[in-house]
């Protein structure tokens, strides 16, 4: 997963499935790859017993290409796994590759995978995969933010991305911001607008959700 826990205050009821949701887009994404044969460029295919042309296509700028090389250094497919190769082919599509190479280039940044460590560089691309509509993105700067994981921990700047993140339909984070709002933690204490935040993840089906959205009217209608 992009981030981990410190020993914070993150729960299994958030941290956990953005973690997996995080990792089930780069499963879709690999499982494409696997079935177009390692990668499909134009009307060619590239199988593993010769990758050369998709090679030649990555370095002469082809996007799709570079992400394929990517993906196969990450997991070994077709070649050996070498995460600094994976990191090399990230960096070369993450400026106009869309999100998904951004948020990948982001986590090897932050776990120092296949070369340094640099949470700057990570938090910056995971802002730009963000504004590009990944809410998983915001999901992730809200909990680098909230447990001070290769950031200085910062309540409200988490409120702030889980308020982004919660603004793209994205149920578990708008979980996340009620429970700021429940809690206190990172503004204003607010019960109406922390059942707001329940029901809004619970119609967007995330269970713990509807669970506390349900504990928090029986809290009210028993006072």
């Amino acid at each position: 997963p992009l981030l981990k826990n410190n020993g914070g205050q993150i729960t299994s009821d958030n941290y956990t499935e953005v973690s997996m949701r995080a990792l089930m887009l780069f499963a879709l994404l690999l499982s494409f790859l696997i079935l177009q044969g390692c990668t499909n460029r134009g009307n060619s295919t590239t199988s593993c017993s010769d990758i050369s042309e998709l090679e030649k296509a990555a370095e002469q700028g082809d996007i799709h290409s570079q992400v394929t090389l990517a993906e196969m250094y990450s997991y070994g497919i077709c070649v050996t796994q070498d995460l600094t190769q994976a990191r090399k082919w990230f960096a070369k599509a993450a400026p106009e590759g869309g999100p998904l190479p951004k948020y990948a280039l982001a986590s090897m940044y932050h776990q120092g995978s296949g070369g340094s460590k640099d949470d700057k560089k990570a938090v910056k691309l995971l802002e730009e995969a963000g504004r590009q509509g990944l809410s998983d993105a915001y999901s992730a700067l809200s909990l680098m933010y909230y447990a001070g994981d290769g950031v200085d921990k910062n309540p409200s700047r988490s409120k702030k991305y889980s308020e982004l993140a919660a603004s793209t339909n994205d149920g578990v984070m708008k979980f996340y911001l009620a429970r700021m709002y429940e809690t206190g933690n990172g503004t204003l204490q607010n019960e109406s607008l922390a059942r707001k935040w329940y029901h809004a993840s619970c119609n967007k089906g995330f269970p713990p959700g509807c669970k506390k959205f349900a504990q928090l009217n029986n809290q009210i209608s028993h006072r």
